[in-house]
């Protein structure tokens, strides 16, 4: 059996309750909270996957920040979205795949 999503995070970061995380991800620059929770997005795909509710937002939130650079890419280039490939883990994880595709 998996540990709950909170435990996850809380091992993740090393501390206890939503408190201490609180205390511990407000001395991050956001520089190193984005690539300290971008580590976690492995663990967050699976949990997206298996229909936990946090990880699913946060992954939809994350598709749809793709997206939005997709289109200002696409825009700049002339490029049609129909023509660009995902690649990388998390990418090819079939909860983000799917959302990917639907926005």
């Amino acid at each position: 059996m998996k540990l709950p999503w909170s435990s996850i995070v809380f091992k993740f970061f090393k501390c206890d309750s939503k408190t201490s995380l609180y205390r511990i991800i407000r001395n991050f620059s956001k520089d190193d909270l984005d690539q300290k929770i971008g580590k976690l997005a492995p663990l967050i795909t699976t949990y997206a996957e298996e229909g936990e509710s946090v990880a699913r937002s946060i992954c939809e939130v994350g598709a749809k920040q793709v997206m939005e650079g997709v289109d200002l890419v696409a825009s700049t280039f002339h490029v049609d979205k129909s023509s660009i490939v995902f690649v990388g883990s998390v990418s090819q994880r079939s909860f983000m795949a799917e959302e990917l595709y639907r926005i």
